[in-house]
């Protein structure tokens, strides 16, 4: 049980400073305060005036107290004892006692250190543990209060005061004689059995009679029933039974039925309650009065609440079914890791099944609004966040530790590198992963930090002198550039990564683009003159002037015009272009998309020499990619028309795509073709007046429509694949086309393919592919079969064997 106190500062501070609960229990905290009996001079007569009688042991203790209070009171509010302000009990206190604790800062250290504890403790440690940050909380608050009771002298003397104690004294006796009793009971209940002045209109009042009904038994009106009443209930002293109901009634809203349904409390009691004290506008809701009462079920005061819309909490509150209530819970109870999308489900499970239906259409918006103002959230990176159990005002008792984490040269930083600098703070902390740095030192506020800067997307922190701006952060980038001048960029990399914690890709991709001019094939020069003379960037606009190069290239032709220039991508730079994989592209294009489009595709015609002189394998990848979009056509095997041509007579790429559609329609699945086959099987396009292209234009046309697939032999085959694949199929598939089921003999065979299709398959080519296929030939024969089998039985035949 937990000491009743009606001063519970002067009770803790005298136990602490060694007077029994026996002589506290004796004063009148009314009338006295700590301030008086710690230093009062003449202990033995105060201590008569306050209780009535002497006591020897009672002015000893107080004079050991006094002793004690001149050495210690510095940190007396520290006291153990002030835990029963926050509802300890004495049996918890002894028990620690016992255990050599004296403090409750040493009680905390412990806890926080999860050294053992005494077995009263670890009956309820979390409960328990909630006591000592009660006491701080209520410590802050009531600072100014703990000050004025054990350091303050009370305003008014104690003298006035004894004097006033003995003018109540002198009060009660005339209430006395007021209701003509010799003696007002300590309760209400006692007082009303009493035979009493005007004893029948009290008690028909405070048995639920109206004012009315009173008077008009009396012979009194309404009125003069009221002041009656008021006047008796206001020269009435605190009785016990109606202190003890007194929160109860003032604080909730419980009306008569409830309260003596809930309690041991009488109709009179609630009636003089109401009659004596106002009871304010706003009540608080009765249900959280009986869940701390615990006289309703649990499923059924569930129940009750969720019909309210209300629920009851981790914290065993009653609480409305607010969004910010529900995503408290739901965040207390999967102590886990959660995005918004998953917080919406989450909530909408558990407004169903608290059977609040209508509640469950919150969008995910106004989920991420709350989540930003939740109190008990961290932020990690990509929007995930969990439930945290330290508050702001936890965190500032580390603003020591977290500074110093700063405490290191100025420059730019990942994240990384301050939260694995001192693990056994961010276990204190409670603090899982980096970015949950980043966001509770955001939430903090970089004011209170003197050399943290900023932090930039949860990863980049900027330390002192360095800020987040571009010559804040080219003095630092290009300072250790500088240190790795003729060394490699990964060497660069290696470095910010291992003794600043930047993360690699992200290191490798900033300073590959930002400073390119200083990097070349993956090597740093800083040292690089550029040329003074004007006269050679003159000359280098004349020679050194199309839209794309060969990085070799653009090279050589520099050292054409002036052989002892050192040729560095920040001369590249100088020139206009810069440097896009092993290319030189100028600034002027935003890709080399677009570089490569103005080199071949300005003129109307462009020669396949021009495009294959680039001995880079993007170009001609560019050029294939070129190709099949129609923006260029081979006209012939040394040209390419451009989109710029095929606009000049009047060919567009629509008019490109309905052709190749037309050809789509006219061939078979499966049925190998050339463009002579075509033709000759009667196909017509109004297309081919109108371009007027040759037949390799329309072969070439043909090779970029997606789903043909070729053969490639001295001259182009087409097949139109019912069931795709990525790989062309074998020669030997388009001889068994043509060979159907039947032998012949191979040099015929292919004289017709060839005329058929406009071929030029040779004998040797022929034999060469048969060897890898499912077809087979006989040297006896000179014959082409369909399979082996056909051969054998032609061949053996012939020789008169059966097969």
């Amino acid at each position: 049980m937990a000491i009743v106190m009606k001063n519970p500062i002067m009770c803790c501070a005298l136990a602490t400073l060694g007077v029994s609960q026996g002589k506290i229990d004796k004063l009148d905290p009314t009338t006295c305060h700590f301030y008086d009996l710690i230093n009062e001079q003449h202990v033995a007569l105060l201590w008569e005036q306050l209780v009535g009688r002497k006591s020897a042991q009672a002015v000893s203790q107080i004079e050991a107290a006094q002793v004690n209070w001149r050495q210690n009171h510095p940190d007396l509010a520290d006291s153990l004892y002030f835990l029963v302000i926050v509802g300890a009990s004495d049996k918890l206190i002894r028990s620690l006692q016992r255990n050599g604790v004296r403090t409750v800062s040493q009680l905390d250290d412990m806890i926080r250190q999860q050294m053992k504890m005494p077995t009263d403790w670890r009956k309820n440690p979390t409960e328990n543990a909630a006591l000592v940050q009660a006491y701080f909380d209520w410590k802050v608050t009531n600072q100014s209060e703990l000050q004025r009771e054990l350091e303050t002298k009370p305003e008014v003397d104690l003298s006035v005061r004894l004097a006033q104690a003995a003018n109540q004294q002198r009060t009660a006796v005339k209430l006395q004689k007021w209701f003509g009793v010799e003696k007002i009971p300590k309760t209400l209940m006692a007082f009303l059995r009493l035979d009493f002045k005007k004893k029948d209109i009290l008690v028909s009042r405070l048995s639920g009679e109206t004012l009315q009904e009173i008077g008009d038994e009396h012979g009194l009106t309404r009125e003069r029933v009221r002041q009656i009443i008021a006047k008796m209930i206001q020269q009435l002293p605190l009785f016990d039974d109606v202190e003890k109901y007194h929160k109860l009634v003032l604080t909730y809203d419980i009306q008569l039925d409830q309260f003596l349904n809930y309690t041991q409390g009488t109709e009179e009691i609630y009636t003089y309650l109401t009659l004596k004290y106002k009871r304010p506008k706003t009540l608080a809701s009765l249900d959280q009065y009986l869940l701390a009462l615990n006289k309703v079920a649990p499923d059924a005061l569930g129940a009750r609440l969720n019909q309210h819309g209300k629920f009851i909490n981790h914290a065993n509150q009653v609480v409305p079914f607010s969004a910010a209530n529900v995503i408290d819970e739901i965040l207390f109870n999967n102590r886990r890791v959660f995005d918004n999308d998953e917080m919406v489900v989450q909530m909408k499970s558990f407004f169903e099944a608290h059977g609040q239906m209508q509640a469950t259409a919150i969008s995910a918006r106004a989920v991420l609004a709350q989540i930003e103002r939740q109190a008990h959230i961290i932020q990690r990176t990509n929007g995930y966040f969990r439930y945290y159990e330290l508050d702001l005002h936890d965190i500032l008792d580390y603003l020591d530790e977290l500074n110093a984490l700063f405490d290191v040269a100025d420059g730019i930083y990942g994240i990384d590198y301050f939260f694995d600098h001192n693990q056994s703070l961010m276990a204190e902390l409670g603090l899982q992963e980096s970015s949950e740095l980043a966001n509770l030192l955001k939430g903090l506020g970089y004011e209170r930090f003197e050399r943290l800067n900023t932090i930039v997307r949860q990863s980049q922190v900027y330390i002192g002198a360095i800020k987040n701006d571009t010559q804040c952060k080219e003095q630092f980038y290009l300072g250790v550039f500088s240190q790795f001048d003729g060394q490699s960029l990964a060497d660069t990399v290696d470095y910010l990564e291992a003794n600043f914690a930047l993360q690699r890709p992200t290191m490798w991709s900033y300073l590959g683009t930002t400073y390119k001019p200083y990097i070349h094939r993956n090597m740093i020069n800083m040292n690089v003159k550029l040329p003074s003379d004007v006269d050679f960037y003159r000359k280098m606009k004349v020679v050194l002037n199309q839209p794309i190069y060969p990085y070799d290239q653009a090279a050589a032709i520099i050292k054409l015009v002036d052989p002892s220039i050192q040729v560095s991508p920040l001369l590249m730079d100088r020139l206009g272009y810069i440097e896009r994989s092993a290319l030189l592209m100028q600034k002027s294009y935003a890709s080399l998309n677009d570089a490569i489009r103005a080199l071949w595709l300005a003129d109307d015609e462009i020669s396949v020499e021009k495009v294959q002189a680039y001995p880079n394998n993007w170009f001609r990848f560019k050029a294939y990619n070129l190709e099949l979009q129609h923006d260029l056509v081979a006209i012939d095997s040394t040209r390419y028309l451009t989109s710029k041509g095929l606009n000049r007579i009047d060919v567009t790429k629509p008019d490109i795509d309905r052709f190749l559609q037309e050809v789509m329609s006219f061939i078979e699945d499966d049925v190998f073709f050339t463009w002579k086959s075509l033709l000759d099987s009667g196909f017509e396009s109004d297309f081919m007046a109108k371009a007027n292209l040759s037949d390799f234009a329309y072969e070439r046309l043909i090779f970029t429509i997606p789903s043909i697939r070729t053969i490639k032999t001295r001259g182009s085959v087409y097949v139109k694949q019912s069931h795709p694949t990525p790989k062309c199929p074998p020669l030997t598939d388009f001889f068994a086309q043509e060979l159907g089921g039947q032998s012949r003999d191979i040099d015929d065979f292919l004289r017709e393919l060839n005329h058929k299709f406009g071929l030029d398959v040779t004998r040797t080519r022929a034999l060469e592919k048969l060897a890898k296929g499912q077809l087979a030939y006989s040297t006896e024969t000179n014959h082409i079969y369909p399979d082996k089998l056909s051969m054998y039985e032609d061949t053996y035949q012939e020789l008169g064997i059966d097969v």
